[in-house]
């Protein structure tokens, strides 16, 4: 989860009460997509699964899944019954005599996905992970973990993790770099539940470097999406960056969108160390050896994620608005190569809330001004498990809609250059540094937004760094007079030439 996510999700921590189960969402825990076969491991979004999997009852075309690991009200893992049909299915959820809704899935006879094990997908002969500093060499075996290989034979029930590796009824075939590589075994993990290793011999001559697998079986409509493998000689590798986007709206830069000093990015890159960070990096400029710099200049870090090749930072508030940026990344062995990052002056982002009830609800993170309320449809509070805020105070962690006239918070990035009072004469906030949590000095942005909810102009009270952060902004309006009601009213922030969309929900006065 990135620290745009992990942010939105702060605004979001409350204990959640129990509540009818609601599946939002059922993907493949390999592929994180659709695709499903019998036995395969499967992650589940929704709201009500209850805190203990005892609690739990999965039930796929009438035969019982199996929970596996922990249960959150949100999410779960399980694994869908080894022996089921071909063809179209429902999945249901009960949770203390009540079940949820079906959800629709379709069941192939494979859905093979690269599935990470112990923070890695592939290991090398002596058991250490493929890394950077450790990468695949050709010639030698490597063993690679996924999920949705199929049958075995002989069958393992459904949440049973057997003793020994169970070989799979048809072998698959692997490529590295685009060259087929020689399988020699293809089992059910020992003493995993419905998790495969597939053991293969890196191809001769294959290139140093980060190369693609792709695993088929049964046919090539049935590959695995293409994951990473760090391949070399013995040597570590420096990193390499892939892609940047806005942290806010995931939003790819590239030479028709700029990013924005002082906004928060993730930066996409591999060989990133085999270590994630945990809470919040910032100021420091290095993490594991991990480290990023803005034409030479180290960067501020919020999280390094090594397990999902990503960095989230922000861009350091001195680069030049009009120009590019040349990224690095380094590790223990040096830097990657320059990254051309085209900047802008401005870069809107709004910061997003999931609805566990409703995957495409786009609800802005908004508070209502002052408090710890946030502004959300009653039937989202209550799939989080949130009480109606109405009557408590203003600290508590609640959610309802809005009414015209009621003051507001929009939290976003991007928002431009910003200075003590809005004085251009004077610097904009040092990187490394956060606005005084105080307020006793304004951070405001020189570019005036503006903001419209339900297409009716909403005048700005204050736009600037919201006090206590560096790349979080804060903008604060009044739901206008006439704004009609509904759960997703739009409500777009323009500042400059870049714009953003989010909903809040707005009932009436």
């Amino acid at each position: 989860m990135s620290a745009m996510k992990v942010l939105a999700t702060a605004l979001l921590l409350a204990n959640a009460a129990d509540a009818q189960p609601v599946i939002q969402s059922v993907v493949n825990a390999g592929t994180l997509d659709a695709r499903f076969c019998a036995g395969v491991l499967v992650n589940i979004s929704g709201a009500g699964f209850g805190q203990q999997a005892t609690e739990v009852n999965i039930m796929v075309g009438g035969k019982q899944a199996a929970v596996i690991g922990s249960v959150l009200l949100s999410t779960m893992s399980a694994q869908l019954p080894v022996d089921l049909p071909l063809g179209a299915t429902k999945m249901t959820v009960t949770v203390s005599g009540q079940t949820s809704a079906p959800f629709d899935l379709t069941i192939d006879d494979f859905a093979p996905g690269f599935f990470s094990v112990g923070g890695h997908i592939f290991y090398n002969a002596d058991g250490s992970a493929v890394t950077s500093d450790q990468p695949a060499a050709p010639g030698k075996q490597v063993t690679a973990y996924l999920v949705g290989l199929g049958a075995t034979n002989p069958v393992v029930p459904t949440g049973t993790a057997p003793t020994t590796p169970i070989p799979t009824v048809v072998t698959p075939q692997l490529s590295v770099a685009g060259k087929g590589a020689s399988v020699s075994s293809s089992a059910l993990a020992a003493g995993k539940v419905g998790v495969y290793q597939v053991t293969f011999t890196v191809p001769a001559g294959t290139p140093s470097g980060n190369q693609f697998v792709v695993l088929t079986i049964g046919g090539s409509i049935r590959a695995t999406p293409a994951v990473m493998m760090a391949v070399g000689s013995g040597a570590p590798l420096a990193p390499s960056v892939s892609a940047v986007e806005n942290g806010a709206t995931f939003q790819v830069k590239d030479a028709a969108h700029g990013a924005a000093p002082n906004s928060f990015i993730s930066i996409f890159a591999f060989n990133l160390g085999t270590q994630d960070s945990t809470g919040n990096l910032f100021p420091a400029t290095s993490f594991n050896g991990v480290s990023v710099a803005f034409n030479g200049t180290p960067a501020p870090l919020y999280n390094v994620l090594s397990s999902l090749n990503q960095i989230n930072l922000v861009v350091p508030s001195e680069i030049s608005e009009t120009s590019t940026a040349t990224i690095t990344v380094s590790n223990s062995v040096g830097p990657s190569q320059g990254f051309q990052l085209t900047m802008s002056p401005v870069d809107v982002g709004i910061f997003r809330l999931t609805d566990p009830s409703n995957k495409n609800r786009k609800n802005g993170a908004v508070l209502f001004a002052n408090t710890a309320w946030r502004v959300m449809p009653a039937s989202m509070a209550a799939a989080i498990g949130f009480p109606p805020c109405t009557g408590l105070p203003a600290a508590s962690t609640c959610g309802q809609p809005a009414k015209p006239g009621d003051a507001i918070q929009i939290y976003l990035t991007g928002a431009g250059k910003a200075t003590p009072d809005g004085d251009p004469f004077k610097p904009p906030l040092a990187t490394g540094t956060i606005a005084p949590v105080d307020g006793s000095v304004l951070y405001r942005t020189l570019t005036a937004p503006s903001v419209t909810i339900g297409a009716i102009n909403a005048p700005v009270q204050f736009s600037g760094i919201a006090p206590g952060n560096a790349g979080l902004y804060q903008i604060n309006v009044a739901i206008p007079t006439g704004v009609p009601p509904g759960d997703d009213v739009e409500l777009v922030v323009k500042v400059g030439n870049t714009a953003d969309t989010v909903t809040i929900a707005v009932q009436a006065p």
